[in-house]
């Protein structure tokens, strides 16, 4: 009953943050929604074993009641432990006093410790870097359009500016704004479009054909444009990074590689387990990168033309052309 609760309030913030395009600010504010409900479960301990007890007499009167016989025993109580006795060492004056009481003894060292170790880890992975994801907002094309009618705030950009010690802080607030600004039309630079819109644009129009209700994926065919990943690719497709908006290119290569969790990490590891078998134990370090990449990577691999592949390996030795010519 305590892991079900605990699970009811964090199973929905670890949804969000494994979604795309997510907003940080929001994610900020559903972790600390989420603190302070972990807060509110570990005080509300009598309710949690009220519940269990009724848990408990609900299941143990359908046994009773089952028309075959089953023999299963559903204890009620807490099983009692026998009390450990520690010698006391030389010099030693105080004792630990030793807690009696089962459910004591539960609230103690089980679900107080639990709850204080989630309550720990949520804090320190999340809680303590609210500058950080106030500034990761400040780099979200969604946010670029309260950029360009107020600025960038006067104390932001301050936490990037501790990591990446060699980005200077006032040229990123102004390549920022210059950006921000001009991301309407850059962002959908197409040659019939703009002939289309040669008499007149307005920025605000621009905007007009995107939906922020529905989710947004980058694909091959289409890209979502409200993402740091499009933002980076706008930078790199027309290279605005090489003198434009250098410092602002570094920034959104740095963001890019920060994961918000660890979900990313332990699929890796769980690919890696699915690549490396029994039958596989032998398997070359290079072999494996290579196979362990198409894995972790498999959209940018199904993008790929079989054909270009074929012609690749053709052209590597005229066996390997006499074969896969047949």
């Amino acid at each position: 009953m305590m892991f079900l609760q605990i699970f009811k309030i964090t199973t929905p913030l670890s949804d969000y943050l494994q979604t795309q395009n997510l907003d940080f600010v929001q994610a900020y504010n559903q972790i600390s929604c989420t603190y302070t409900s972990l807060i509110e479960v570990k005080a509300n301990f009598n309710d949690i074993m009220k519940a269990a007890k009724c848990f408990v007499n609900y299941f143990k009167s359908k046994i009773e009641n089952h028309e075959d016989q089953i023999d299963i025993e559903i204890e009620e109580e807490l099983p009692i432990r026998r009390k450990k006795t520690i010698k006391r060492m030389s010099g030693e004056l105080a004792r630990d006093e030793y807690i009696i009481d089962e459910i004591d003894r539960f609230r103690v060292t089980i679900f107080n410790y639990t709850l204080d170790t989630i309550l720990k880890s949520v804090e320190t992975r999340f809680l303590l870097h609210k500058e950080l994801y106030l500034e990761l907002e400040c780099f979200d094309p969604r946010r670029f359009k309260s950029i360009r009618e107020n600025g960038v705030p006067s104390n932001a950009l301050k936490k990037i500016c501790q990591l990446l010690p060699d980005i200077d802080r006032d040229k990123l607030k102004d390549e920022l704004v210059s950006f921000a600004t001009s991301w309407p039309l850059i962002s959908k630079a197409d040659l019939h479009n703009a002939y289309d819109n040669l008499d007149e644009v307005n920025i605000e129009d621009e905007w007009t054909d995107v939906d922020f209700d529905k989710p947004q994926k980058c694909n091959k065919d289409k890209t979502c444009n409200i993402c740091l990943k499009c933002s980076l690719r706008i930078l790199t497709e027309f290279n605005m990074y090489s003198i434009q908006y250098k410092e602002l290119y570094i920034v959104y290569k740095y963001l890019l590689t920060l994961p918000l969790t660890q979900v990313t990490c332990e699929r890796s590891f769980s690919k890696l387990k699915l690549l490396k078998t029994r039958l596989r134990s032998t398997t070359a370090q290079e072999n494996l990168e290579c196979l362990f990449l198409m894995q972790c990577e498999r959209d940018i691999l199904n993008q790929v033309d079989g054909n270009h592949i074929i012609d690749k390996m053709c052209s590597s030795s005229q066996e390997m052309n006499r074969l896969l010519s047949l």
